[in-house]
């Protein structure tokens, strides 16, 4: 829109040069900013690529960290955690869930904090707020205090 607003007012205004010098400027200079448009993206594309492949593991590591529950933790836990029947059924894995709100308990993070490879902040949260609202939460660390 500027370079309407700027071409129309040379062409309207401007008694120094010709029309047809304006409208010549003017195709120069949106094909001179269509060309360094896609030099930029180029050059960007370049530098995205890594210039070696990166190596394929079929070996997924498994990260732990001392908030994990062990088997006959989850077991007690898993117990006590209500089956909801209706609505969605349920995708995420509640091991990991509750591995989340323990590492956030003892690292003492934000919600946004958590690392990558649990559940997403918004789900742990609403897992959270749930069992707290329907008493279930204080069952769940029971159960768990209970195995240790």
């Amino acid at each position: 829109m500027p370079e309407l607003k700027r071409l129309l007012w040379r062409l309207v205004f401007s008694t120094s040069q010709s029309p047809f010098s304006v409208w010549h400027w003017s195709i120069w200079r949106r094909q001179k900013q269509q060309r360094s448009r896609q030099c930029h993206y180029r050059l960007a594309a370049q530098r995205a690529r890594p210039s070696q492949p990166l190596p394929i593991t079929t070996e997924l590591k498994r990260i732990t960290y001392p908030t994990v529950l062990s088997d006959r933790q989850w077991a007690a836990a898993h117990r006590v955690i209500p089956v909801y029947s209706v609505g969605r059924p349920c995708t995420i894995d509640l091991r990991q869930v509750l591995n989340a709100l323990f590492y956030m308990q003892a690292n003492h993070c934000s919600w946004r904090m958590l690392p990558g490879h649990f559940p997403c902040w918004q789900t742990v949260s609403s897992y959270l707020y749930r069992w707290r609202r329907q008493g279930v939460w204080e069952t769940i660390c029971e159960a768990i205090r209970t195995t240790q």
